[in-house]
């Protein structure tokens, strides 16, 4: 019996991103606990899929740790996500879905 649930890592401390931002362990754990406090959906290519895909744990890693073969940093958080669409379930072990992106706005702050 599969339960359809995926893991992964929706955001790195300290490490550049696809729009080569850096986030913090703060804002981290911020934007973990917003999520869960105001949003709780899953976005499959801009569209909501809440009959399709919910989010079942979420935390932050305490330390660095293994999910899986992936090396996951301190601070990183992990998104646990039910699927109950065969399609996208499909997509998943198919390895056409990869991974997590999170969906939002930020301030950017210059370093230097």
């Amino acid at each position: 019996h599969k339960k359809h649930v995926v893991y992964g890592v929706v955001l790195e401390p300290e490490v550049w991103d696809a729009q080569q931002d850096i986030v913090d362990v703060d804002e981290i754990e911020k934007a973990a606990h917003d999520f869960l406090a105001f949003y709780r959906k899953i976005d499959l290519r801009h569209h909501y899929l809440t009959e399709k895909c919910y989010p079942v744990e979420s935390y932050i890693a305490p330390t660095d740790l293994r999910l899986g073969e992936e090396k996951v940093r301190k601070g990183s958080w992990i998104l646990g996500t039910k699927v109950t669409d065969a399609k996208i379930w499909k997509d998943i072990e198919d390895g056409v879905l990869t991974g997590f992106s999170i969906v939002g706005y930020a301030r950017r702050v210059p370093t230097d």
